[in-house]
């Protein structure tokens, strides 16, 4: 198992991990309005701007594949700097940061599961359950509760 120490306490990744994936369940597929349409339209968004550059730039000679070259390192660059925002500058949070911005690509992937598992968990419990109250897929769709 692994684990970063982060501002004085120990973070189970896997954990950290799972934690964002659930959390996303209620407010995942909400975001999307509840379409299954535009859940398709992100996922092939995701893959468009988060995965092909990777496809891409393995497979082109070099002049080709220089735009997607850029792409790669304007992605890892915007990553790690949103991870050094939120961990205190120092030096050892900046290698941390470069080092979880090699991560970017399964994030992508990690970010789709999420969206695609909060569609499933509402779409299968017809509705969404929060806290303590159950709030029926037709109602959130007709944006009764706002």
């Amino acid at each position: 198992e692994i684990s970063l120490g982060l501002v004085g306490s120990e973070m189970c990744i896997r954990d950290s991990l799972w934690a964002v994936i659930t959390g996303l369940e209620k407010n995942g597929f909400a975001a999307l309005s509840y379409s299954g349409f535009r859940l398709a339209g992100v996922t092939v968004l995701f893959v468009a701007t988060m995965m092909a550059p990777y496809v891409l730039a393995s497979f082109l000679s070099w002049p080709q594949s220089a735009p997607y070259w850029a792409t790669i390192l304007l992605w890892h660059t915007m990553f790690a700097g949103v991870t050094v925002k939120f961990r205190q500058t120092s030096s050892l949070s900046l290698m941390q940061s470069l080092l979880t911005s090699l991560l970017f690509p399964l994030a992508a992937i990690l970010m789709a599961f999420a969206f695609y598992r909060s569609a499933w968990k509402t779409w299968r419990q017809g509705g969404v359950q929060w806290r303590t109250t159950f709030y029926d897929l037709q109602t959130l769709k007709h944006n009764i509760y706002q």
